[in-house]
């Protein structure tokens, strides 16, 4: 709180010719200034010490003390009193009171100014207003005040009551003093001004409420006393104190100890005080009747003693009254207290007592010891139960893990907690997880259940049912709630249960009911699609009579062979089932004709059909066929037509028995070849069309048969197809032309080896496996391995996208062989990542004879340079083709022009031989002044490549180009085009264009 006057009092005393005292609270002189020695006569040290009294006559001193109580609510008016001097003397003196106060706010005494008012009247000139001290002291007073007349009207005021009441001095002169209070205070103060004008009173205190010149209220103290004007006049000297915030911080005061009181009414809590002997000094709280006590009846009473058979409290209050705050709980009169201890101290900041809030927490330990039991009776029952519980953050977090998770999933619960709780599940049921996860977030209380695996702490995946409910809005639970269940057994258990209903025991293919099922849905397909499906029934011959040879279970083994042989023939796509003792059905899809399905039944059998030792015993088993085609009204009608086809005259005719012993006997001399090394692998060089230099070979297999001698692919590649032999014998070739390759890249060559791949290599993922660790082994960079794949595997198998795509993703190469001999559908070149389109070998035969052959081929270049890929031609046998495929612009080919198939050595021999043979390169000549139209341009190089009038048409039209009039090109219309450009080659006189050629499949 600042001081209401701040004065310097040092320098008052050096400086003041009037007398300046001050006062201690109780009216003891403290100072006494050289004035006061003047005025009053007593020295100094006869003075100090005195009370106040002795300087002022009788009544006076009383007048005083009572003055300077009020004036800690503010300043009051000066006033004149009685002074008698040491030697008794009297005489009239005026006095200034003023409060004295701390750094800290407190009133520490009491200071006044005295003046002798007869000498100092003697001494002030003879004109109104006073003496200049006196009106310069009352103009610059912070306090509020004015001079009136004994009726009320102002005679003067100050500068501080002009900014209490917004108003300049001119408009308050004259006016009624009264008129600025609010009209219910104006009763009361006319009734004191009656009293201080008849004399009853010299002065009057009220606290009224004015109204400044704004409508604003102001609360002030009004301290009105009368006195002599410079004339000798009574007049009324009115100090305002302005304590409206004064009284609103009591009331706020008041209402927070109301508010306090029903605090300590309300709650089990009781405040006591205590002084420094440890004697009650108050004590107040609702706990005390607990004691049958009420407020204050504690005061008195000496802690310490009614404490002795409690130390601990006893030990509280001495460590409070030794200055340390302590806090204790305790048990006494049947309750449980929680206490807090605290040092009391005075204004000095010394110790004067000490204070003890006491809180009755029995019913809240009582609770806290049932919530204890209850969470262990709780973490019991999680850790015993089947279920993990986990509690997650919005960002999956585990915030708690119940300790179930040890049991079940092999996990500590300590180590999971801020682990991200969804890592644990598994990569292909993510996204769906993700989805719930999302779902559940957006909607407080929602709950969602799924089913997905979660991964043990043995590394392996356990089927889990999972409830979760977001309590993230929940305080007590604050997270996403999870519910864990190992379901692992139940859908194992469901899944053979389900299995077993639907499959074949013996065999474990579908049974009738799961094919039924098959065949709806592939009728379904065909009605949107547009297309036709196909069952192929079979039926083993003569079933009855291999069960007398080799028994019962000897008959099962059969039919388990059988299954196996079906699965490994089929298409991925196709699906397999035993319906009946001896029947298989196969569901073919997409069947173009009843033609194709009959082959592929009759080539089912044949793969089927053979010789087959049981036991030690051989048993030949045979089959026929019985096809059906949709469409139909249901999937049994079609079945119904695949078995009347069984017995009918469209049964697949059996081959004779003597021809299946002799296809058997070939393919086991084929397994034996393949394992005993009878196989030798051929390069046939692909040549680069331009440069005329090899820029790869393709690998193509022999037999080196011991009887027959050296075989063609065509005397067992068809076999190896049916058997399945073809699988092993393709991974043959692919390792030993990658061995090729790594010796090509060893010595230098950059050469690449081409590898045909059968249609049942591309079955699967197999062919990935198979060539990045045939790659691996032999150090083959990817980039000289070109896999050849025919329009009818990528047609097969619906999953051949994916698979070239991953090998093409390892750096393999991959061409489209025979192009045009199947659908050459441009799908292919879209979906496919191929590298090279290969010309079939029938076209290049047509070259220079056949216009179709010669458009085709263009239109194949150019198709393949639009898409950005190399064109190769197979077959090339002559010069002639040769020249017309350089002017068609193909970058690759191969054939007898240059080469057959030649074993490795060989291959090294010519490749020598051709080294030695190639002619130095030419001098350099100026080229040919070539014509700036883009149609004669394109008509120069053609020349320049040595093709004829018919060839250059062909090109040009398959490249899209038309004469000027819009017409097709023709050799008349090519011949006027050259005549039009002097200077140009013609036909008769080519001249070789040099430059770089087409890219080569090379690395």
């Amino acid at each position: 709180m600042e001081p209401l006057i701040d004065i310097d009092l040092a320098a008052l005393q050096g400086a003041s010719t009037s007398a300046l005292v001050t006062l201690s609270p109780d009216g003891v002189i403290t100072h006494w200034s050289a004035g006061a020695v003047d005025l009053y006569g007593f020295p100094e040290p006869d003075a100090l010490g005195q009370h106040v009294s002795v300087l002022l006559g009788e009544g006076s001193g009383h007048d005083i003390a009572e003055r300077a109580a009020r004036l800690t609510d503010g300043a009051v008016p000066p006033f004149e009193a009685l002074g008698v001097t040491r030697d008794g003397a009297r005489f009239t003196v005026e006095i200034d009171l003023s409060v004295l106060r701390d750094p800290e706010g407190a009133v520490v005494g009491t200071q006044f100014r005295h003046r002798n008012v007869r000498f100092a009247r003697r001494q002030e000139p003879s004109r109104g207003g006073g003496s200049p001290e006196r009106r310069a002291s009352f103009d610059d007073s912070p306090v509020a005040q004015s001079r009136a007349d004994l009726e009320g009207r102002l005679l003067a005021v100050n500068a501080a009551l002009e900014r209490m009441l917004g108003e300049s001095a001119a408009a308050l002169l004259g006016r009624n003093a009264l008129e600025m209070y609010v009209a219910e205070d104006r009763p009361g103060l006319e009734r004191a001004l009656a009293r201080l004008a008849s004399g009853a009173e010299n002065y009057v205190q009220h606290e009224p409420t004015l109204r400044r010149s704004d409508g604003r209220l102001v609360r002030v103290v009004r301290t009105v006393t009368t006195m002599r004007d410079e004339h000798g006049a009574k007049v009324l000297a009115i100090s305002l104190q302005d304590v409206t915030a004064l009284r609103a911080a009591e009331e706020r005061i008041h209402l927070e100890a109301g508010r306090f009181d029903a605090l300590l009414t309300s709650l089990p809590v009781t405040v006591f005080t205590y002084d420094l002997d440890g004697r009650c000094t108050s004590s107040r709280g609702k706990a005390l009747s607990v004691f049958g006590i009420v407020d204050d009846e504690f005061v008195g009473t000496e802690l310490l003693e009614f404490y002795t058979r409690a130390p601990v409290v006893r030990d509280a209050l001495l460590a409070s009254l030794a200055g340390r705050s302590v806090r204790a709980v305790i048990d006494h009169a049947d309750r449980v207290w929680e206490c807090h201890y605290c040092p009391l101290r005075g204004p000095c900041d010394e110790l004067v007592g000490g204070i003890g809030i006491a809180l009755d927490v029995t019913d809240l330990t009582r609770a806290e010891r049932e919530v204890r039991a209850n969470e262990a009776r709780l973490l019991a029952l999680l850790r015993h139960a089947t279920d993990v519980v986990l509690v997650l953050d919005r960002g999956g977090r585990a915030l708690y893990v119940s300790p179930a998770v040890t049991t079940h999933f092999g996990y500590d619960e300590v180590a999971l907690s801020r682990h991200d709780g969804l890592s644990f599940v598994h990569p292909e049921d993510r996204p769906a997880v993700d989805a719930v996860w999302r779902r559940l977030l957006h909607v407080a209380g929602s709950s969602e259940a799924f089913e997905g695996r979660v991964r043990h702490a043995d590394g392996s995946w356990r089927w889990c049912e999972h409830v979760l409910s977001n309590l993230l809005d929940d305080p007590d639970v604050g997270g996403i709630v999870v519910n864990l269940r190992d379901v692992s057994e139940r859908r194992r258990a469901q899944q053979e249960l389900e299995h077993t209903a639907l499959h074949d025991r013996l065999t474990g293919l579908a049974n009738r009911a799961l094919l039924l099922d098959r065949v709806g849905q592939a009728l379904a397909r065909d009605r949107r699609r547009d297309e036709r499906t196909g069952l192929v029934l079979l039926d083993v011959l003569d079933m009855s009579a291999v069960n007398e040879a080799v028994g019962q279970a000897g008959g099962d083994t059969v039919l388990r062979e059988l299954a196996a042989r079906l699965v490994a023939a089929v298409r991925e796509v196709d699906s397999v089932a035993r319906v009946g003792g001896d029947h298989f059905v196969v569901v073919v899809d997409d069947v173009a004709s009843m033609e194709e399905l009959r082959t592929r039944g009759a080539v089912l059998a044949e793969t089927l059909g053979g010789s087959l030792l049981i036991e030690g015993v051989p048993v030949d088993v045979s089959l026929r066929v019985g096809t059906a085609l949709s469409p139909t009204t249901s999937p049994g009608a079609l079945l119904a037509a695949a078995e009347r086809a069984l017995a009918g005259p469209t049964a697949a005719p059996r081959a004779p028995a003597s021809e299946r012993r002799a296809e058997s006997a070939a393919v086991a001399e084929l397994r034996s070849a393949v394992a005993d090394g009878q196989l030798r692998m051929h390069l046939q060089p692909v040549m680069d069309i331009r440069t005329d230099t090899m820029a790869g070979a393709e690998a193509l297999v022999r037999w080196q048969h011991p009887a027959r001698g050296l075989l063609p692919p065509s005397a067992f590649i068809g076999l190896a197809e049916r058997s399945g032999l073809i699988i092993e014998l393709g991974a043959w070739v692919l390792r030993e032309a990658c061995l090729q390759a790594a010796a090509w890249e060893r010595a230098g060559l950059t050469c690449g080896v081409g590898v045909n791949l059968s249609p049942l290599q591309m079955v699967g993922d197999n062919v990935v496996h198979l060539v990045r660790e045939v790659l691996e082994d032999t150090g083959a960079s990817p980039g000289r391995l070109i896999l050849e794949v025919t329009e009818s595997a990528l047609m097969d198998d619906p999953r051949a996208p994916d698979v070239l795509q991953t090998l093409r993703g390892m750096g393999v190469r991959l061409a489209l062989d025979d192009f045009g001999t199947g659908y050459s559908s441009l799908t292919y070149l879209k979906r496919f990542p191929l590298d090279a389109i290969k010309i079939d070998r029938s076209f290049v035969a047509g070259l220079g004879r056949d216009r179709d052959d010669e458009a085709i081929v263009a239109s194949v270049v150019s198709l393949g340079r639009a898409v950005g890929k190399l064109v190769v031609a197979e077959g090339v046998e002559t010069a002639g083709q040769l020249d017309a495929l350089r002017a068609l612009g193909v970058d690759q080919g191969q054939g007898y022009l240059w080469s057959s198939a030649l074993p490795r050595a060989q291959l090294d021999t010519w490749l020598e031989q051709r080294r030695a043979m190639a002619p130095p390169p030419a001098p350099a000549a100026s080229p040919p002044v070539q014509p700036q139209d883009a149609d004669a341009r394109r008509i120069f190089d053609l020349q320049c490549d040595g093709a004829s009038l018919h060839t250059i048409a062909a090109a040009l039209n398959a490249e899209g180009r038309r004469t000027p009039t819009g017409a097709r090109w023709t050799t008349t219309t090519v011949a006027r085009k050259v005549a039009a450009h002097v200077g140009a080659p013609t036909p008769d006189g080519p001249s070789r264009a040099s430059g770089p050629g087409p890219a080569v499949i090379t690395s």
